[in-house]
């Protein structure tokens, strides 16, 4: 951006040009943001299993541009929990994975891991 400089006195002297140069660039605002009561899902689990209880909440923080946070709704995050190995009941312990938009960095989520308790039984009995 060019603008022209204002000569008020005429004892100031400016030996060069009469205008000043401004240059700059403008980016997003990069902003954090923690998502709590998030939603943890099961995946894969096999027939024949369900968890016993119900699952806990979790929270994931991120970092992201400013407008694409502010839009976003919070049912777009998620944490995973990937049952495809089990095979028997009991109690187990397995790693959560976020699920988020790929334009958001994760910083942080928890819970990191869960114990569940595999019971025999589909998921359709443990509906009232």
């Amino acid at each position: 951006m060019e603008i022209g400089i204002l000569r008020e006195n005429p004892l100031v002297h400016y030996p060069r040009e009469m205008t000043a140069v401004f240059r700059g660039i403008i980016r997003e605002a990069v902003v954090i943001k923690t998502f709590d009561n998030v939603d943890i899902i099961t995946l894969d689990l096999p027939a024949g299993l369900r968890i016993a209880g119900s699952l806990p909440k979790g929270s994931i923080r991120v970092q992201g541009g400013q407008l694409a946070l502010e839009d976003l709704s919070p049912a777009r995050f998620r944490l995973l929990v990937d049952c495809s190995e089990i095979s028997a009941g009991g109690s187990v312990t397995l790693p959560t994975i976020p699920d988020v938009p790929a334009d958001f960095v994760i910083l942080k989520y928890e819970p990191r891991e869960l114990t569940l308790n595999f019971i025999p039984g589909n998921l359709e009995e443990s509906t009232p």
